[in-house]
């Protein structure tokens, strides 16, 4: 799920950009990773069924739609 709503930071990095350049973006992403290392590696320890108890999968499915929906009109003017 993690990898898949990685479109998700296509706001966030615009948004560094324009405040703080390319320092704030190379920041941003440092930190995100760093994140992402501590996430995965709790979530390699827990069982999965744990896991959807607190994120059940229409929980999933629902996030990765808006983030979809969120990012067609940037998707459209970017093409």
């Amino acid at each position: 799920m993690f990898v898949s709503s990685s479109g998700a930071f296509v706001a966030p990095v615009m948004a560094a950009l324009a405040a703080g350049g390319y320092t704030a973006v190379a920041v941003g992403g440092l930190i995100t990773c760093i994140i992402y290392t501590v996430f995965g590696l709790v979530f390699t320890r827990v069982p999965v069924e744990k896991i959807y108890k607190v994120f059940p999968p229409a929980l999933i499915g629902a996030v990765t739609v808006v983030i979809g929906v969120n990012l067609m009109p940037f998707i459209l003017s970017y093409v």
